[in-house]
């Protein structure tokens, strides 16, 4: 059987159908040419076409955010609502995931005991030891030169910083540019797996004086493009200890650019004992591999606008300082592990080249295995071909600040009298029923009554209960699928012959186990980490492709899935106070109420004017303005005046409240944000900020974007803590939110009947039904961001299938999302009527880096179940 050539020709052109004629021999001969012409033509658009890569998120267990998930199982790949009745949940102060340090106000210190690292006084007999010691990380008082940043003295003379000789060179923190980029599960959900090859760098230094070191000034480059999206990590910054090792000693040689040995004059190799950075624990202890003194993140990237070739001075301060000691060296260790070498941040540092005199307190090192080992820069650099010794740097930029005590008040090394709190980060899991606190902790013994811990619960962050029986389980008057824990740790003074015995004695806390008992869960929540699409030099561009997931839902249960974008938006809202509003009037144009208010002469007037015309309200929150409750006195009675906006127009006013609870908020977010907020700030001014705690000082409702404080109100004094400045809060972004199983699992095409899988990103078709609103305003939403120009907009596809056409018929908003029809047809009105369907076909602008997705579970009939299986993500180059 010989195949068809491909021949495409109209077959009317044959002969006409309309003039109903036998079918030919000629007819079906054109019929499989063409049929071969389209069948070939279609082969060949899937080779042009661009390749699609999945990524598969089948091992659900590796790919789940722990830290941003509750109520969920996984079983042999399959995530399920949890089935768990008891928990345990363990904090060890080494691990500050579950600590809120927005709230905490007492300290949290790392002491290193024994001899922890290369001291001045060490004789230098063994060729390599640990002498490691015993490294101890606990919550206690602050001491009073803690508390009044100029009562510190802060020492900043621990440094290897030379204005006159900037860095010559600069060493990348990423993934080894030697080996081929990838990403493991096992990586994204921990960070610290030795299995990757990255590259880490580090510098010891010797500590100046005694103290508390609380920060470093680093010198960093960003290699790649600007420092502004993702980089695949943060910069991770570490405090190492060291132990001494015994090394053949180096120099530069000028004449030939090379580093050789350093020789006496019999020609012997001269040896030099110096400080090496040092694991805590055996290389094998995966799980304790990486236990640095002190930590921090530098996650910049999502905040300021970088580019390249841009130095900067970052401060990097240790959320759990560290206490040092004078003479003895330790290493600062820079980690970026899945950064890729193009797309990176760089530490600054000085060759063996350059005019600038060798640190001589430290060294600079580097390893190939995460941190696994490490290599000093100059040694045996003849030995490594790939390795340049002018380029390589022996020192590294830093500067340390280290926090003393004025000497001559001894009073200022006393800790601190008065409340200190611990605050952990909101317990949520499944509904909890009792728990109980176990906890290693120094406070009221037999020996001392003056020092003393409270620890207490809450359900809702807002009432607080003393935990009276630590011995024994705690009963919640109802099931709560959150819970809050604090301590209070204090101490009293103990006067004996005008001393205070008692003032270098601290209560404190080593670590807190927390015993749950829970029901079944009615809801659960669990994020994936970010997604990278892979970006080399030769595959720049990529775009989102498709989203699947296989959802099988019992009936009484719904699931919906979100995509999250990895950017962190930082949303800024003013908040006024009643005294500032003429000025915000006549500085936002609202010239007839700004003329109308200043002529009110009292502010209970101006407080009325304002209840009375709820239009001023609305027209300040359009510029993300929001005005302060105030407590007036109206002929002898307290008045609280609340000014959050209602759809309904008007405003509450509270007349002789008692315990009455108000709500200070409403601030709504234009983009949809996602669980749970990063941060949120506010600033009085440049020098005054406050940092407030989800479910303790605020509230979110994720479903309509809304941020509320609430209060319980007695007098004048409570509202008092709300005064006019900027509220900052950042979060991540939801790209496409409220993503179906008919969406994103499996399921039949409408148009061509076809089953398909997922949610097809660069090709998206949405079907709008016009409101009464869309009418008023002739503007329609789209669900997500579009790519312009619009693929298709056709009216009422069913019946009039009239296609529309943009700046005719149409215009794009790509900033609000929005379809504007200002454009009136030749009757004077809109082109849409009311209950009109759009049919709006688009590419969805998902332009970020890096995504991950967020599912949300519910069930009414616990015994019911959701199961979420095979997801994966596609993306093409």
């Amino acid at each position: 059987m010989v195949k068809c050539k491909p021949n495409y020709k109209n077959l009317n052109e044959i002969q006409s159908f309309s003039e109903q004629r036998y079918v030919t021999v000629q007819l079906m001969e054109q019929a499989c040419m063409n049929d071969e012409y389209l069948k070939q033509y279609c082969e060949r658009l899937n080779y042009l076409s661009p390749p699609a890569v999945r990524i598969s998120l089948k091992d659900m267990i590796n790919w789940i955010d722990d830290d941003k998930s509750y109520g969920y199982a996984v079983n042999q790949g399959v995530v399920r609502f949890s089935s768990r009745l008891e928990e345990s949940i363990p904090i060890d102060f080494n691990d500050s995931n579950l600590i809120d340090f927005n709230k905490t106000t007492a300290n949290i210190v790392t002491y290193v005991d024994g001899v922890p690292t290369l001291g001045e006084n060490d004789t230098y007999e063994e060729t390599e030891g640990t002498d490691q010691g015993t490294v101890i990380t606990r919550c206690e008082l602050p001491v009073n030169a803690e508390l009044i940043h100029n009562e510190a003295v802060y020492d900043y003379s621990t440094a290897n910083m030379d204005t006159a000789h900037p860095p010559n060179t600069y060493a990348y923190i990423a993934f080894n540019k030697a080996k081929n980029y990838y990403v493991q599960p096992a990586w994204l959900k921990n960070w610290r797996d030795y299995e990757m090859k990255a590259i880490a760098r580090a510098q010891t230094f010797k500590a100046k004086t005694d103290g508390t070191l609380v920060a470093v000034d680093l010198e960093l480059d960003f290699n790649g493009y600007n420092w502004y999206g993702n980089t695949g990590s943060p910069l991770y910054v570490q405090i190492w200890e060291t132990h001494k090792k015994q090394v053949k000693k180096t120099k530069y040689d000028p004449t030939t650019q090379s580093v050789i040995y350093d020789r006496d004059g019999s020609g012997n190799i001269k040896t030099e004992t110096i400080a090496w950075p040092a694991n805590r624990s055996d290389v094998n202890d995966t799980e304790y591999r990486y236990r640095p003194l002190a930590e921090a993140i530098w996650d910049d990237d999502k905040t300021s606008d970088w580019r390249s070739g841009a130095v900067r001075h970052p401060t990097i301060v240790f959320p759990k300082p560290l206490k040092v000691k004078k003479g003895y060296s330790y290493a600062i260790v820079l980690m970026s592990p899945l950064s890729e070498y193009k797309h990176c941040p760089c530490w600054g540092g000085w060759t063996r080249a350059s005019t600038k005199d060798k640190y001589p307190d430290g060294d600079a090192f580097y390893s190939e295995n995460h941190g696994g080992s490490f290599v000093r820069y100059g040694e045996n650099t003849f030995q490594n071909n790939y390795k340049q010794a002018m380029k390589d740097p022996v020192d590294f930029a830093f500067r340390c600040h280290i926090r003393t005590v004025d000497e001559s008040d001894t009073t200022k090394e006393e800790y601190a009298l008065g409340n200190y709190y611990l605050y952990l980060k909101p317990i949520v899991t499944n509904p909890i029923t009792q728990f109980k606190l176990t906890r290693r902790d120094y406070g009221e013994t037999e020996t001392n009554n003056k020092i003393h811990i409270r620890y207490h619960y809450s359900v809702n962050g807002r009432n607080w209960k003393t935990i009276t029986d630590l011995t024994t389980y705690t009963v919640l008057d109802e099931p709560s699928p959150i819970l809050f824990i604090r301590a209070r740790l204090f101490r009293e003074q103990n006067m004996v012959g005008g001393v205070d015995i008692n003032a270098n004695e601290t209560p404190f806390i080593e670590n807190i186990n927390i015993d749950l008992k829970t029901q079944l869960p009615s809801e659960m929540y669990f994020r994936t980490n970010f997604i990278n699409a892979k970006s080399t030099q030769m595959l720049q561009g990529n775009i989102w492709s498709r989203i699947y997931s296989n959802m099988i839902m019992d009936p009484n249960t719904n699931c919906t899935v979100d995509v999250i974008e990895d950017i962190t938006p930082i949303d800024h809202f003013r908040l006024v106070a009643l005294d500032e509003l003429s000025d915000i009037l006549l500085e936002y144009g609202l010239d007839v109420a700004f003329s109308e208010y200043t002529l009110l002469d009292t502010d209970v007037k101006k407080a009325e004017y304002v209840v009375n015309n709820p239009s001023i309200l609305s027209s300040l929150k359009s510029e993300g303005i929001y005005l302060v409750p105030v407590v007036l006195d109206v002929n002898g009675t307290d008045v609280l005046y609340k000014f959050s906006f209602t759809p309904e127009g008007g405003e509450m006013v509270i007349q002789n409240p008692t315990n009455a609870k108000y709500t200070f908020g409403g601030i709504e977010f234009k983009n949809n944000v996602a669980y749970p907020i990063l941060y949120c700030k506010y600033n009085e001014g440049l020098l005054d900020e406050q940092a407030y705690a989800e479910g303790i000082d605020y509230t979110f409702d994720y479903e309509n974007n809304i941020l509320s404080f609430d209060k319980v109100w007695t007098n004048k004094n409570t509202v008092s803590d709300i005064h006019s400045g900027v509220l900052s809060v950042s979060y991540n972004r939801i790209f496409l939110k409220g993503l179906t199983d008919s969406e994103i699992g499996t399921h039949l095409d409408e148009n061509t009947t076809l089953q398909e899988e997922g949610l097809i990103m660069d090709y998206l078709k949405e079907t709008i039904d016009i409101t009464p609103e869309h009418i008023e305003t002739r503007r329609v939403p789209l669900r997500c961001r579009p790519v312009d120009p619009i693929r298709s907009v056709i009216l009422n596809p069913d019946t009039d299938n009239e296609v529309l056409h943009e700046k005719f018929d149409y215009t794009v908003d790509v900033e609000t999302n929005e379809l504007i029809f200002e454009v009136a047809n030749s009757n004077g009105a809109s082109v849409l009527s009311l209950n009109d369907k759009l049919e709006v076909v688009y590419t969805p602008n998902l332009d970020c880096e890096s995504i991950c997705l967020g599912f949300h579970a519910t069930r009414t009939d616990n015994s019911k179940q959701v199961s979420i299986s095979d997801s994966y993500i596609e993306y093409k180059t």
